[in-house]
């Protein structure tokens, strides 16, 4: 029997696990989150909106997510 593989990830520096890599557009739909006025980097780099579908999230990324607040 294989033992099924789970990856974890650290979004501010919060832990959660999947059962495999997954893109941006994945973790905020898993969120609930609609993509305006956020931003995502991994590590250091911050991933342009136009490459979140194509960005795999992998085990042990440390990724930060921004959400941009209006106010004065």
């Amino acid at each position: 029997m294989e033992e099924k593989q789970t990856i974890k990830i650290f979004l501010n520096k919060k832990e959660i696990s999947f059962d495999k890599e997954i893109t941006i557009i994945e973790l905020l739909e898993h969120l609930g989150k609609k993509p305006e006025g956020i931003a995502f980097a991994i590590g250091n780099k911050v991933i342009k909106r136009q490459d979140w579908g194509d960005t795999k999230i992998q085990d042990g990324n440390h990724v930060t997510m921004i959400k941009a607040v209006c106010g004065g």
